[in-house]
């Protein structure tokens, strides 16, 4: 009878690939830090909207156009809530934002583990992406955009 392997044991990684996944890690990591280094040196903006013209750019024109925010209007300020800590009032803010902020920061806790300990954990986080993510992923933009249509 083959001896069936513990699924508890880590699974072992190459040398050669694991020098690889490191340094993918390493570089998620990096970009993950900096993105929440940038959200938490902003200060929110206190209308919701904005918080982005601290960063040089313009303000949303959709708004300035015709009175509706954009899909995206609203999500650096959450950035910027979450990042301080603040996750409630990202969620009142913008709920998309407040999500993609969460999912930041574990996709930062994930690049950390890899480059430490090496491990195929990225490998099996790769197969959530799937069309049925895509599609829930548009829904929650999409009934974001509408909670932050309906608040402004």
């Amino acid at each position: 009878m083959p001896a069936v392997p513990c699924p508890s044991a880590p699974a072992q990684v190459p040398a050669r690939s694991a020098t690889g996944l490191r340094l993918r890690a390493g570089i998620v990591l990096a970009l993950v830090a900096a993105l929440l280094g940038v959200a938490t040196w902003l200060s929110p903006d206190a209308s919701g909207t904005g918080t982005h013209q601290q960063l040089g750019l313009r303000t949303c024109t959709w708004r300035d156009s015709g009175s509706i925010p954009c899909p995206t209007c609203g999500m650096t300020t959450a950035f910027a809530l979450a990042a301080d800590g603040r996750i409630l009032s990202a969620f009142v803010t913008q709920p998309a934002g407040a999500l993609l902020a969460l999912v930041t920061a574990m996709a930062g806790w994930v690049a950390a583990w890899v480059l430490l300990t090496a491990s195929p954990a990225a490998r099996y986080l790769r197969g959530l992406w799937r069309p049925a993510t895509a599609i829930g992923a548009a829904a929650v933009i999409l009934g974001a955009w509408a909670y932050t249509a309906g608040t402004s």
